[in-house]
């Protein structure tokens, strides 16, 4: 009989978790295991889970407690009140919901349903997303396997609560992405980073010998991406010939596009299809990775990374996440920190300094040791490897 593993998680339309629970399910599928994708809030239409993973697959504990007859109903008025701007399944939580429907109750039965059906649960998300303690006590409760992927922001700051004790495994990317006072609370994890979906397309691409003239930034445009400060700096330093193309949107998008309208040297392109990434990634020689690191608060990848070195490009990046791990041993040391201007004008200073042939021999260097390390297939080996253990 197929083993049953459950990847959950505050999924939503597009990032590094969702790209990572489509790789993980397929890893899965492919080695006979029986999968499900479950959002614990509402699973957008638009997610690209649903562009790779067959909806069949894939539900929402939103959906599920819709069957609720009364839940049903005020979430439909919920919903024509709202005039219709979210999907239906997004008023599952409304307030009318929680005040006249006894939803925690009806939300725990079905979480806990969903667990008690698999063989191991592997949560991917923060140690502060909502329903991490109730995942892990019903896990505990049931014996069932659970290991945790840690996946957006982590916080240094956030007191590490003690149920997490329970948690069968930690998946960490680096050994940057958690602190001590985690181990002292659970000091069971492994090291896994992560791997392009696009692959191939990506090792496809050309390794170009040329001035780095063109850069590109690829994620959500707000405050914790360094997209305003990034924005500043680029157009007080850079020069003729120089060009910055954000791809993606977010709460700063607006903003931006509208103060950087009439300046040439930097664009807005707006969200695109995961299939043309590489096209920008073919068109562009230099990845910005401008979130911040020196905060409590910051990134555990970001998974953009990791398509750049498949890219074969260089990467300019704060010391962030996994960053520093990855690159290591490749001679992309272009690092700076977003909150120094002097930091980001030196290294912008050092990327006009390389020759076509710097370009050529640091590329292929980063490519190879995306190659080397962080490939699909070893990936998703060591994805497998830990699951056979527990389920």
């Amino acid at each position: 009989m197929k083993k049953k593993v459950l990847i959950i998680g505050p999924f939503a339309e597009r990032g590094g978790r969702e790209i990572e629970a489509v790789f993980i399910a397929q890893a899965c599928f492919n080695n006979n295991y029986d999968v499900r994708i479950v959002s614990t809030t509402y699973l957008p239409l638009k997610s690209v889970i649903l562009n790779y993973i067959d909806s069949s697959f894939c539900d929402s504990i939103y959906s599920l407690i819709c069957a609720n007859f009364k839940i049903y109903i005020f979430a439909l008025l919920s919903y024509l009140k709202n005039k219709c701007n979210l999907q239906f399944e997004a008023y599952a939580a409304s307030r009318a919901v929680k005040k006249f429907c006894n939803y925690d109750y009806i939300y725990d039965q079905e979480l806990s349903k969903t667990i008690e059906k698999s063989d191991l649960v592997l949560f991917l998300g923060q140690i502060s997303s909502l329903q991490v303690e109730k995942i892990t006590n019903i896990c505990f409760q049931n014996q069932k396997p659970l290991l945790f992927r840690m996946t957006g922001y982590l916080d240094y700051n956030y007191q590490i609560p003690n149920y997490l004790k329970n948690i069968t495994a930690f998946i960490h990317q680096s050994e940057n992405n958690f602190s001590e006072n985690l181990l002292k609370v659970n000091s069971n994890y492994v090291i896994i980073d992560q791997a392009a979906l696009f692959e191939q397309r990506l090792l496809d691409l050309h390794l170009e010998r040329r001035k780095i003239k063109n850069f590109l930034i690829i994620g959500e445009i707000c405050e914790a991406k360094g997209s305003r400060i990034l924005a500043f700096l680029f157009e007080k330093y850079c020069i003729e010939g120089e060009i910055l193309t954000f791809v993606g949107k977010g709460n700063q998008s607006e903003e931006l596009k509208e103060k950087y309208s009439k300046h040439k040297n930097i664009n807005f392109i707006g969200q695109i299809p995961n299939t043309k990434m590489c096209h920008y990634f073919s068109q562009n020689d230099c990845l910005i990775i401008a979130s911040y690191s020196g905060s409590s608060n910051f990134e555990t990848g970001p998974f953009v990374g990791i398509e750049a070195m498949a890219a074969g490009k260089i990467i300019m990046s704060t010391q962030v996440g996994a960053m520093e791990n990855r690159l290591s041993n490749t001679e992309n040391d272009f690092w700076f920190d977003i909150e120094n201007p002097n930091s980001f004008q030196s290294t912008l200073m050092q990327l006009r300094n390389l020759t076509d042939e710097d370009v050529y021999r640091i590329a292929t260097k980063v490519r190879l040791k995306y190659i080397s390390c962080y490939s699909k297939d070893i990936v998703s080996k060591q994805y497998l490897d830990l699951i056979k253990i527990y389920a």
